[in-house]
């Protein structure tokens, strides 16, 4: 069955199967990983994966609102008995009117202005400390996730650090050639060290001998594969992690050195 892992709110998750992949609603943008494929992709590139995607509608019409057309009637003009201004007596008092309209927008501008910057500057600030306290929230709850991610794999690195051990049994009493072991390491975090004991045994059960395969330098969601020596004894092989060090999650872990009976 083929496992899937997905970068969601910030997090890797997974192993998962496809079955978890839909209950956990996982959309076409969705970033998706497996072994087979060298980097993170969208899910909608992945075929396979298109039942679990959660369908999105589309945008709702809008609809159009037309103006009422509203009919106007003229009504006469009222007759007045009272005798028309002069020209000159006209000039004069639209003068007055449009020097006090003209004061009025002047101090109310002025006014204005002088509360607005004040307001503006106000607000302004309230709004750097607004965005600086959610950058900040953000960030402290990163690192708790992140942190939370380093002691899930600290804790359980044979689930994230991978040994696959090959080889070739020439005959029934002696032999082992095209003996390879390869680490996959499916974290997002370095193993700076690993180093892997190849138990060899006799066709009887007892053991043979011990091979040492040790891997530097592993970088995160990537794989390495080292070739040992032909044995000229034995017909079976096991492997046993013997020493793990990763300081970017403040991972040292060293187990017991057991040499089988012989």
């Amino acid at each position: 069955m083929k496992h899937y892992f997905i970068f969601k709110d910030g997090s890797q998750i997974g192993p998962l199967s496809k079955e978890e992949l839909i209950e956990i609603k996982i959309t076409k943008d969705t970033l998706v990983w497996f072994e087979g494929i060298e980097t993170w992709v969208k899910a909608e590139t992945i075929d396979e994966l298109s039942i679990c995607f959660i369908p999105t509608p589309p945008p709702p019409p809008i609809p159009i609102i037309q103006k009422p057309t509203i009919e106007t009637s003229k009504e006469p003009e009222k007759q007045t008995g009272k005798k028309r201004l002069t020209t000159t007596h006209q000039i004069i008092l639209y003068s007055c009117i449009s020097i006090i309209l003209v004061c009025g927008i002047i101090i109310t501008t002025t006014l204005f202005k002088s509360n607005y910057n004040k307001g503006k500057h106000e607000g302004k600030q309230e709004v750097i400390e607004e965005v600086n306290a959610q950058v900040d929230e953000i960030e402290n709850q990163n690192k708790i996730n992140e942190d939370r991610n380093k002691r899930e794999v600290a804790n359980n690195f044979e689930k994230y650090f991978k040994i696959r051990l090959s080889y070739t049994a020439n005959n029934l009493f002696g032999g082992l050639s095209n003996i390879k072991v390869t680490l996959d390491n499916n974290s997002k975090y370095r193993i700076d060290n690993m180093i892997v004991h190849i138990n060899v045994y006799r066709s009887s059960g007892s053991f043979y001998k011990k091979f040492p395969a040790i891997f530097k330098n592993i970088k995160g969601n990537s794989s390495k594969t080292i070739s040992l020596q032909n044995t000229a004894w034995g017909v079976k092989a096991e492997h046993v992690i013997f020493s793990v060090t990763s300081n970017e999650i403040g991972l040292n872990y060293e187990g017991v050195n057991i040499t089988p009976n012989i």
